[in-house]
């Protein structure tokens, strides 16, 4: 996520919190202010998530910039998948584009990656059954981004990211006193390749009579890996080919006490992540927590303040809050959460090794006319240079 995204972003849920905490008895006056504001900002959003790409691609020269992306457009998922399958390379804007993002060796750029909406050709009148488009499946939203995770785009590599680990000191000195002199350090944060493997079995059969095959392909190439790859990044254990996940390097927090949260102690307990470093006020922490939780807060109301419920308070005054299913379900009914201090950008990197292969296995089902195509794309565990951004909290939603 750039800058100029996670700028919007913020605004955008300010906007957002302003307008749903307004009262019911609000003037409709200002009912309608906070109406045109969210929607100025929803639009700016809109726009701002249109133009971003899925991984962070440095930018070096505009012009050149410009090029590759026109050069992106006209390249297509579909003609990789096509190539993969009858075993040839790809030609014309696809290997230009290839060319243009180091992919010399016929692999597919990572940065072709990105969802968008494709109109479907419908089938013509004469057919006597029209496929209508298919329906795709569902997956969960990203929490990367909303935890403030970057999936920069690396190349061939180690990708090594140095931090200051001990900084100088300074004193007030008498006069003629001797200053202190102290040894900066620096440490490196890296990040190890892992395989991540997604296969299609795609018969003949349905190449020429599914319409939208390429779309439906492309959907769930995106969906499926970008989800995987999701979920390891908060979830990884850190064993096998798991990568080091975020908690898997978060400090376990303390259990709650014997009683069950209430609308006061979900608020206090959030505001006692504000450490004056990393997050200077409220607005400065984010959470991220379970389904069962955000219910649970949902739940409790602050009675004669107002028909305000404890969700809904976090959302406005604080940094904001996600429900997910990638945490755990409760356990001895305490759920964990993860909590985000401040915003500073790149301190936390799960890296994408460009370039995504197709792999074409034409043999082994010849005999039922299938074609097995396997993607395979490298990814990197966590390189955290600032963890203390980061706390594991845990919240009891029953006595």
């Amino acid at each position: 996520m750039t800058e100029k995204l996670r700028g919007i972003f913020v605004r955008w849920s300010k906007a957002r919190a302003e307008y749903n905490g307004l009262a019911e008895d609000a003037p409709t006056a200002e009912r309608s202010k906070r109406r045109a504001a969210l929607a100025a900002v929803d639009g700016e959003l809109a726009e701002a998530l249109a133009a971003e790409p899925v991984h962070t691609v440095e930018k070096t020269d505009d012009a050149e910039n410009r090029e590759r992306l026109a050069l992106r457009r006209k390249a297509r998922v579909g003609e990789w998948l096509r190539c993969a399958i009858i075993g040839r390379a790809v030609e014309g804007a696809e290997a230009e584009y290839g060319a243009a993002e180091g992919c010399t060796d016929g692999s597919m750029p990572v940065g072709l990656l990105e969802p968008e909406k494709r109109a479907v050709t419908p089938a013509p009148a004469t057919q006597a059954i029209t496929m209508a488009a298919t329906l795709p499946a569902l997956f969960d939203m990203s929490v990367a981004p909303f935890l403030g995770i970057d999936m920069p785009s690396v190349p061939v590599g180690q990708p090594a990211y140095p931090y200051l680990s001990t900084g100088v000191t300074a004193a007030m000195k008498a006069k003629g006193a001797q200053s202190d002199e102290t040894a900066g350090a620096f440490l490196v944060a890296t990040a190890e390749p892992k395989r991540l493997v997604g296969s299609f079995r795609i018969s003949k059969e349905d190449i020429v009579r599914l319409a939208d095959l390429e779309s439906s392909l492309r959907s769930n190439l995106v969906s499926q890996m970008s989800d995987k790859f999701d979920d390891q990044v908060l979830n990884g254990d850190n064993t096998g080919a798991n990568l080091n996940g975020l908690l898997q390097q978060l400090t376990d927090p303390t259990a709650p006490g014997a009683a069950a949260q209430t609308f006061d102690t979900y608020a206090s307990d959030l505001a006692s992540h504000i450490d004056g470093l990393h997050a200077t006020s409220t607005s400065g922490v984010r959470a991220l927590v379970g389904i069962n939780t955000y219910v649970h807060m949902a739940s409790l109301f602050r009675g004669s303040d107002g028909p305000v419920s404890a969700a809904s308070y976090i959302m406005r005054e604080y940094g904001g809050i996600r429900a997910t299913r990638r945490i755990s379900a409760p356990a001895g009914n305490i759920q964990q959460a993860v909590v985000r201090r401040g915003s500073e950008p790149g301190i936390c990197r799960a890296p994408v090794w460009q370039g995504v292969e197709f792999i074409r296995d034409p043999y082994s089902d010849a005999g039922k006319g299938e074609v097995v195509v396997t993607s395979t794309s490298m990814i990197g565990g966590l390189a955290i240079t600032r963890l203390s951004a980061f706390v594991q909290d845990s919240f009891r939603l029953a006595a």
